[in-house]
């Protein structure tokens, strides 16, 4: 079958559509990966050394109401020529991550009925967080717009989670939606863990937190946690931070001005085949999210299906995603989002050795994980059960 999975999101592609890249060529299946380049043209990649290569929307220097008009009929020309690459290579599936792809819905219109459009929503619209009132109006647009346009523009929608499906289409969202779960790559499931715990060196116990280093993410909570547990116990923990640095050094300085960075470390972006044994340096990993936006009480992160994967205790917040893993295999705590409550949890992990001990031989009982392979295959049977007469 020909797969055009497109998402057009930011200079970095979804490492998630890589590896679903990956697993669908693995399967034997023509795959073209369409993805956003640092100056916002669209790359088309088709596996071999050659890229094609859709120019990005031209952007007018007039200001105001008319350049708005400008650049929003720039960006419909900008779909339109991808709409160009999908009637000519015609595939058998369109799957489509909506991300900053505006006009997004005329992909599907009047095309040939032998390509099926799948919108896979892998971020759950919710409407609630803004507190400006037109932005409020604004996202709501954009939620019931959202929700339009998979009942009745594309053929068929994938989710993350039965809960995010639920969130968005109701209680009869299998007539619309189907779910196809995360995957974790291979390194997560055959990386064998440390024979013993040997990561607490100097009497030291370390954690991780690995996620872009953003304000968005509201890591204060975090650090000030920390701070809070080093006047209570002293230096004899560790937490690590990895991840690209969004923040221009914010919280670099919030550590200093608290007086914790004996205990606090940026460790910088990691490459990801790094990232299974730099895990396994740690004793308990953060699976941490913020409350606002709610997206990620609808479907579980994807670190915390990798900790799962590797066998390692977490910490996690107490979103319904991470209470149901962390509840099914007992391999951590989950806690309310306040620093109060992450400074005794960290607490009760530095200080309850049995405890923690506990933890790490359930998470090593109950490792699992779902290849992206087979994630792969999860995607063409929705391609063909949406209708597609690609072989």
């Amino acid at each position: 079958m020909k797969v055009f999975l497109l998402h057009y999101y930011s200079a970095i592609s979804n490492p998630a559509y890589q590896q679903i890249t990956t697993g669908l060529r693995s399967l034997g299946h023509e795959v073209v990966l369409g993805y956003r380049s640092s100056n916002d043209d669209l790359i088309l990649d088709s596996g071999t050394n050659s890229q094609q290569t859709i120019a990005a929307p031209e952007k007018t220097q007039v200001g105001g109401l008319v350049g708005s008009i400008i650049n929003k009929y720039h960006f419909l020309c900008f779909v339109f020529r991808i709409r160009k690459f999908i009637r000519e290579w015609q595939p058998g599936a369109v799957q489509l991550n909506r991300s900053n792809l505006d006009w997004h819905w005329v992909l599907p219109l009047f095309t040939n009925k032998t390509t099926v459009f799948i919108q896979d929503c892998r971020q759950v619209e919710t409407p609630t967080y803004a507190r400006n009132p037109i932005k409020a109006a604004k996202q709501y647009y954009r939620y019931l717009t959202h929700i339009l346009f998979i009942k009745h523009v594309f053929d068929h929608a994938t989710y993350l989670h039965a809960r995010g499906a639920k969130k968005e289409l109701g209680d009869q969202w299998q007539r619309y939606a189907s779910i196809v779960p995360l995957g974790v790559g291979q390194e997560f499931i055959d990386t064998k863990p440390p024979a013993t715990d040997n990561n607490r060196k100097n009497n030291v116990f370390s954690f991780l937190y690995i996620g872009s280093i953003t304000r968005y993410r509201k890591l204060e909570l975090l650090v000030e946690a920390a701070a809070a547990l080093k006047t209570e116990l002293g230096s004899c923990f560790k937490l690590d931070f990895v991840g690209p640095d969004n923040s221009q050094g914010y919280y670099q300085q919030l550590v200093q001005s608290l007086g914790a960075d004996d205990v606090i470390d940026f460790l910088g972006h990691k490459h990801y085949h790094e990232i299974p044994a730099l895990i396994y340096k740690h004793q308990v990993s953060f699976a941490y999210v913020p409350y606002e936006p709610q997206d990620w009480s609808y479907q579980p992160t994807l670190k915390i299906l990798e900790y799962l994967a590797l066998g390692v205790p977490v910490l996690a917040t107490d979103v319904a995603p991470n209470l149901e893993i962390v509840n099914q295999y007992h391999n951590g705590l989950v806690v309310e989002n306040t620093v109060t409550a992450w400074k005794n949890a960290m607490a009760r992990y530095v200080t309850d050795t049995e405890y923690a001990l506990k933890c790490r031989e359930n998470a090593e009982q109950h490792r699992r994980g779902t290849p992206w392979q087979a994630v792969a295959q999860l995607y063409i049977d929705v391609y063909q059960k949406s209708g597609t007469n690609g072989d």
